[in-house]
């Protein structure tokens, strides 16, 4: 698949999850105290230590009520839900925002991008990676989620990231680090163990993230009546300037409504610029573990730089 189709397939719209995911690079769905420098020692091998960043930690990260709407009044709001490790441009969209809400009182699909992600596999070519979820109705959604019980899935993924290692991926035991630290303590919830991941690896890559988890908000607003009525009516409750989403799903937000509620609607668009993956070809829009396998920090923020941002 072309660069342009995986930047076209991250379509998102809160609430309306899409049954099945639309092709290998959709990573949405149509419907719906300061930072400080740790050290990190291995729990597999003492001998090897890491200086890694602490996430930012605030109240409104952690579940707390979200009263004081001067933390959003005339703020660009971006609303998604949860992935597992996201591609390069979920990062961008973080980025580029203000406030973060982690979407989770939606139906969880299987097969989609709540749990699995893309990764390099050996001989070429990528493959899936992800956890293995606790038995469930079809029905749960993101926010009842959990792991499945007496599993290790730290030792699982990085088992699955095998050719990192083969292939000598520079940063290989940094990324290694931050995912022993996503994994501690070992995870039972779905959701918050997503927000802490995207939590670590922000941190590791020097952006910021001002998150809530919108389960855990008190926030009253207007129930949803159309597929963009979600991102619209949150925004509104909160005093929010702008709604920044993804490009896919365009055609189900109204711009009228935003430009009358006094919101700009904009879509992000991110460049998934090509780098050396030390195999032959370049495979875009995988898992930001194989970005941050192959380039650090410094590189992985200019990457986030080349994007554009379109007005509705």
């Amino acid at each position: 698949m072309g660069e342009s189709m995986a930047r076209e397939n991250i379509g998102s719209i809160p609430g309306y999850p899409l049954k099945r995911p639309m092709g290998p690079l959709l990573l949405g769905f149509k419907l719906q105290k300061s930072v400080k420098s740790i050290v990190f020692i291995s729990a597999r091998n003492p001998h090897r230590q890491w200086h890694l960043p602490s996430p930012r930690m605030n109240p409104a990260t952690h579940g707390l009520s979200v009263n004081d709407r001067t933390l959003y009044t005339g703020k660009r709001l971006g609303i998604m839900q949860p992935y597992f490790f996201p591609y390069l441009g979920y990062f961008g969209l973080i980025a580029h925002t203000d406030r973060w809400i982690v979407f989770d009182p939606v139906q969880y699909i299987r097969k989609g991008w709540v749990n699995r992600n893309r990764v390099l596999k050996q001989g070429g070519g990528w493959k899936y990676v992800g956890l293995t979820m606790a038995p469930h109705h079809r029905e749960t959604l993101i926010k009842d989620m959990e792991l499945a019980p007496d599993i290790d899935h730290l030792d699982q993924l990085v088992r699955h990231l095998d050719h990192y290692r083969n292939k000598r991926a520079p940063h290989y035991d940094a990324v290694l680090a931050l995912l022993e630290r996503c994994f501690d303590p070992a995870p039972v919830k779905l959701a918050p163990f997503l927000h802490r991941c995207l939590e670590l690896c922000c941190a590791h890559i020097g952006i910021p993230f001002h998150a809530e988890v919108y389960s855990g908000m008190d926030i009253q607003h207007e129930p949803a009546k159309e597929p963009g009525d979600w991102a619209l009516n949150i925004c509104k409750a909160l005093a929010a300037s702008s709604y920044l989403n993804p490009p896919g799903g365009k055609e189900f937000f109204t711009a009228e409504r935003f430009t009358e509620a006094g919101i700009t609607l904009e879509f992000y668009h991110q460049e998934l610029p090509a780098y050396v993956q030390r195999t032959g070809t370049f495979e875009p829009g995988l898992s930001i573990l194989d970005v941050m396998m192959f380039n650090s920090p410094a590189e992985i923020r200019a990457m986030l730089d080349q994007y554009t941002v379109e007005k509705a």
